[in-house]
């Protein structure tokens, strides 16, 4: 009971089938039955948990006004302010850092009436690809126990596969939602850039930082996008920034899908690139048309995505790590040192760049409703190995681990991840781009994909 969809348990919940109580003890129970092999939670919240979930059951009992997510239990990940309870970032020397106010979209989930179970774990700072935590160990794949979860919001991903919360909320900057969505077999979403509120989140790259969820299905993620969406400052409820739900069409009739083949395929595994193009053919049944484009400058939008991914985070650090230098890991570390030692001309030139390349590109996409893209042309590595050297071991992909996910980023731009199949027994993600402030699109287009399949149905062993 504890794995239902959101959309499940909201009906569940609504029917009086089930008490949002029951709900949270087995949500509790799961994670005490998993988070040994796992690793996917920093904090359990047990006691705030049960509370909130007695005070939702009351709320429904007296027939008060019902959040959208009134008894839902969620987890979050640990770079985003929750009042009283600690917020790590993931990192040692600020274990004990406890705000005093809870984050925009952490105000907003409470006036939907959810339940937070717990902190979940994160590559430290938000900033890398494995959540091989050095000072809170690392979160394991729950399909294979001696493989990461990816990151940076790896115990996001975990937690929701793993069947301990509904829906985890995330944190995005050059992949950091869809790549753990892909690894451990769930829904992500990177919403477009200003459509939830960063405020009280911890930042890495502000231009390309984004809140979002990860959950079992697209419209789970649907929900609970409705719940926190909105600037700061405007109530949960105010009709003026909040969208109404948008029908589902049976099929994909009418929608254009563009996908380029020799991009895609330059940086994936077989097995991964298999996955796709069937998920891809199931589309075109569905009544998707599928045509043939080529993205602009590819290689040097990852270039430049790598120069700000650098510079941003090491002006954001720069004080700490004037502090505490010898306390990051060693990774985090590194990368800071070097973004303080890249040219101002570089970073200059790099935003210049995403501005002209943002017009090439859906100038290459007019027509196409939607792009489809890998979210990761590789397999989770081994734990304990550096996930990049397995990168260059398998694909001969030298620019990284997010080849695909920094497109999006660099373009501002909405990106679903969704579970399309298995390559060596590990999932597989598919990543649907859309224009901007067009989320509802994409989600409509992995809701119909989902219908029709059951990728996301599926369980880890764990």
């Amino acid at each position: 009971m504890s794995g239902e969809h959101v959309s499940d348990a909201v009906a569940l919940l609504r029917e009086g089938q089930v008490s949002s109580e029951e709900l949270t003890h087995a949500a509790l129970a799961r994670i005490e039955q998993t988070d040994a092999k796992l690793n996917a939670y920093l904090a359990v919240t047990a006691e705030i948990a049960l509370a909130q979930a007695r005070a939702a059951d009351q709320r429904r009992a007296a027939g008060d006004r019902v959040g959208p997510l009134l008894g839902v239990p969620f987890s979050l990940k640990d770079n985003i302010d929750t009042s009283g309870v600690p917020t790590t970032c993931g990192s040692g020397f600020l274990r004990d850092r406890v705000p005093d106010a809870d984050a925009s979209v952490v105000r907003r989930l409470r006036a939907a009436g959810a339940v937070m179970v717990g902190k979940v774990n994160l590559h430290e700072f938000a900033w890398g690809g494995s959540t091989e935590n050095e000072h809170f160990g690392p979160t394991r794949n729950p399909w294979d126990l001696t493989r990461n979860a990816a990151g940076s919001s790896g115990g996001s991903g975990a937690a929701v596969a793993a069947d301990t919360c509904t829906f985890s909320l995330g944190t995005d900057t050059g992949g950091s939602i869809r790549l753990p969505a892909s690894a451990n077999g769930v829904t992500g979403l990177r919403p477009t850039v200003g459509l939830i509120s960063d405020d009280g989140v911890f930042p890495l790259a502000w231009s390309m930082d984004t809140v979002g969820p990860l959950a079992r299905s697209a419209r789970d993620i649907a929900l609970v996008l409705r719940a926190i969406e909105g600037p700061e400052g405007v109530g949960p409820a105010a009709e003026a920034h909040r969208r109404s739900e948008p029908d589902v069409p049976h099929d994909l009739t009418g929608r254009v899908i563009g996908w380029d083949e020799e991009f895609a395929s330059g940086g994936c595994l077989p097995g991964v690139l298999a996955a796709l193009k069937a998920a891809l053919g199931e589309m075109e049944s569905l009544g998707a048309k599928i045509v043939p484009v080529s993205l602009p400058d590819t290689e040097l939008v990852q270039k430049a995505w790598s120069v700000i991914h650098i510079a941003e985070p090491a002006a954001v650090h720069r004080e700490l790590l004037r502090k505490h230098a010898d306390e990051y890991g060693a990774d985090v570390r590194a990368l800071l040192q070097l973004g303080e030692l890249l040219p101002a001309t570089d970073y200059i030139q790099a935003q210049r760049f995403r501005s002209a390349v943002r017009s090439r590109t859906w100038a290459a996409l007019r027509g196409v409703d939607v792009l489809a893209l890998p979210t990761a042309g590789w397999i989770p590595s081994v734990l304990g190995r550096n996930p990049l050297d397995a990168v260059r071991d398998l694909t001969g992909v030298t620019t990284g681990l997010r080849f695909y996910t920094c497109f999006a980023s660099m373009l501002a731009a909405p990106a679903l991840t969704i579970p399309v199949g298995f390559a060596e027994e590990l999932p597989v993600g598919l990543q649907l781009v859309g224009r901007p402030f067009e989320d509802s699109t994409l989600l409509a287009a992995g809701e119909v994909f989902q219908n029709h399949t059951d990728w996301h149905l599926r369980r880890p062993p764990v």
